[in-house]
């Protein structure tokens, strides 16, 4: 299965011309502008998900009867699209670059174990408070 076979041609040079809109706003800052992306954006936005509305529907109407289809189709839809990240592999201290893996992880371990001493340090306190002065007293 495609990533998105919903989006057809006809949608992508509508994304062409939303963003071309939205480019055009950028230049101008004009109001007329603005609106008329907007209104445009709307229409687009509406427009695609009843493309992928209309996809899903008839992929599970072919695939009636297939049952391992099917469970593709559901996993494509509630499977979360995770955004991928990297581990940082360099990264200065006191103006050195440093590029060990478990002398960056222990960078990263004292910055956080650390961070709230400092910011508590950093914060003035208007008062000597301690939780109990939070909590609910019974009457």
């Amino acid at each position: 299965m495609q990533a998105k076979p919903w989006v057809t041609k006809a949608i992508r040079v509508s994304l062409n011309t939303k963003n071309k809109l939205f480019s055009n706003y950028q230049k101008t800052q004009y109001c007329y502008h603005f609106q008329k992306f907007k209104t445009y954006r709307n229409k687009l936005n509406r427009l695609i998900k009843l493309a992928k509305r209309m996809h899903y529907t008839n992929f599970f109407s072919k695939n009636l009867k297939n049952i391992e289809s099917i469970w593709q189709g559901i996993k494509q839809i509630v499977t979360p699209k995770y955004q991928s990240f990297s581990i940082p592999t360099k990264t200065i201290k006191d103006n050195m670059p440093i590029s060990d893996p478990k002398v960056i992880a222990n960078q990263f371990n004292t910055y956080f174990i650390n961070i709230a001493k400092k910011l508590a340090n950093d914060t003035q306190l208007s008062s000597k408070r301690t939780y109990t002065d939070y909590l609910d007293h019974p009457l």
